[in-house]
């Protein structure tokens, strides 16, 4: 479960969600943000705290140190990596518990990954950052997860990405959809995504977790049941999942939850293959600005 602590962020990212419907749940000051953390607590002993970007708050260790007071199993947070390039302050987050990174980096080539962001100097600070988590795992018992959305301006470039990162000692990635905002702005057409997600399932990264999230099932075959959160796809490499298309944000009273839910849905639609699917029920459709580019 996570919540929206901010969105404020040092980052310009092109096709970011959270400039629209996000603004619905993000918390406005540090009571709402302690009012959500115990909200959490009472359904859930894990959270991740999500932005914008939660490290240039700067009472992101006060807030560190009030989710200890409530016994979280494991708390985690999602950053565009920038200010862990000082080694110091990655370090200090991890002593006030922090167990779980998941790290943004869109390319590993900087000038695409600059241009998404439309922040000069952003790749470099959060490979540098990348790595201080790398140098700092082999004493302290983190999690290091690379969050990559898959768009229009990397996904020819994703496959060297990935095998650059798997050299930097990268396991754990996480391959998100884009979620199209607004539709006037460039993203990938429907075959364009199938055909990148093909190219990823050939790539031989051994021992490596790649999770392909929010992407309607029938984006890929082969797929089998496997456990409640996610599907294992039926390949060579078991370590990749596809995870289910599902809101796991803190909502907060029920007018919020549902302006913040109801725009949500709406980006989506289901097509007339959709009711013969068996895994219906557990997806929300496709996106409705892929057929707009029909």
């Amino acid at each position: 479960m996570d919540i929206t602590l901010t969105l404020k962020c040092n980052n310009d990212c092109i096709f970011c969600p959270r400039k629209g419907y996000l603004k619905t749940i993000a918390c406005g000051s540090l009571k709402e943000a302690y009012r959500d953390i115990e909200k959490t607590r009472r359904i859930s002993d894990k959270i991740t705290l999500s932005g914008g970007e939660v490290t240039i708050l700067e009472n992101l260790l006060d807030i560190m140190g009030f989710c200890n007071t409530k016994d979280f199993r494991e708390v985690g947070i999602i950053t565009n990596g920038r200010q862990l390039k000082n080694e110091e302050f990655a370090e200090k987050l991890i002593r006030a518990g922090v167990k779980d990174f998941a790290v943004s980096l869109y390319s590993f080539n900087n000038k695409i990954h600059d241009s998404i962001t439309q922040q000069q100097g952003s790749a470099r600070d959060s490979k540098r950052g990348l790595l201080n988590l790398r140098r700092l795992s082999h004493r302290y018992p983190i999690n290091i997860r690379v969050n990559i959305v898959l768009n229009y301006w990397n996904h020819r470039d994703l496959p060297g990405t990935l095998k650059a990162l798997f050299s930097y000692g990268v396991r754990n990635f996480i391959i998100a959809e884009q979620v199209i905002i607004n539709k006037s702005s460039k993203y990938l057409s429907l075959e364009e995504v199938k055909s990148s997600l093909r190219e990823l399932r050939t790539l031989d990264l051994k021992n490596t977790r790649l999770c392909l999230k929010s992407f309607p099932f029938c984006f890929l075959e082969d797929i089998c049941l496997a456990r409640k959160e996610s599907l294992i796809l039926k390949e060579k490499d078991p370590f990749i999942i596809l995870e289910r298309q599902e809101v796991n944000t803190l909502v907060k009273e029920k007018d919020r939850k549902d302006k913040y839910l109801a725009d949500f849905r709406r980006l989506f639609t289901k097509i007339k293959r959709c009711q013969y699917c068996v895994l219906e029920r557990q997806c929300m459709g496709i996106q409705k600005a892929y057929f707009k580019r029909c």
